[in-house]
């Protein structure tokens, strides 16, 4: 028994699909979209990158959440979408993930989620799981804060120490 083809059978192809999701959209919709491969690119009116679609009388919805609605379902109660393909204006339902709020917040590029992806200090100590806040609200590296007070210690001790002598 073989456990695969040999070169002797023909592999089987693969069908190329000509109709797409996208394709059972109203066209409202469908009109505005540049399906490719991967992405379901919004063409027409966009706010900070998302597309936004009409409806009503002057109202307007994210683009990517009402194909998620038409194609999926209704997103849950307190979720809200993240693009897992990074891609602001793309409408493709399963590039979409319903996730909470921080949860998307933290997935993406923005300088809070960069920082909470930090493992180390600038000086290469390890964060630790439970992490100190400053006052300002800033993670601090708890090592290099004891440095610093010790050092900030030490700093006004001389100083008194000097003045006690002149």
């Amino acid at each position: 028994m073989s456990e695969g083809p040999t070169s002797l059978e023909p592999i089987p192809e693969t069908p190329t699909p000509t109709v797409t999701k996208a394709d059972t959209l109203p066209h409202f919709l469908r009109d505005n979209l540049f399906v490719t491969e991967g992405c379901w690119l919004w063409t027409a009116g966009k706010s900070a990158g998302y597309g936004r679609s009409r409806y009503e009388r002057g109202k307007t919805r994210r683009a990517h959440r009402r194909v998620y609605e038409l194609l999926i379902g209704p997103v849950p109660e307190g979720l809200e979408l993240d693009h897992l393909c990074r891609n602001r204006a793309c409408c493709n339902p399963w590039h979409l993930e319903p996730v909470t709020h921080r949860e998307n917040i933290l997935r993406g590029e923005s300088p809070m989620a960069l920082c909470a992806k930090k493992t180390t200090c600038v000086a290469g100590h390890p964060f630790s799981k439970h992490g100190h806040i400053n006052v300002r609200g800033d993670r601090v590296c708890l090592v290099c804060d004891a440095i610093r007070a010790r050092n900030y210690r030490r700093r006004t001790r001389e100083g008194a120490i000097c003045l006690r002598t002149v």
